[in-house]
């Protein structure tokens, strides 16, 4: 039961978050400032796992090749 309403609480709050974006699909309005950050935190993200990954592998993966 729990699931289940996780799941139905996530599905409310991605249509409650998409109703905005929705509302101005048809709507030709400029490009807000704030665009330009975009980019630097979809990179930052990549980057940050990235270093998880190779983090895992360092402290993880190798020792256990290594049989340590």
């Amino acid at each position: 039961m729990k699931t289940l309403r996780t799941l139905a609480l996530s599905i409310g709050l991605v249509l409650l978050g998409a109703t905005p974006a929705a509302a101005l699909a048809g709507a030709e309005i400029e490009r807000p400032w704030f665009y330009w950050i975009a980019p630097v935190l979809v990179l930052s993200f990549l980057g940050i796992t990235l270093l998880f990954v190779v983090g895992y592998l360092v402290k993880v993966v190798r020792p256990r090749m290594r049989g340590h």
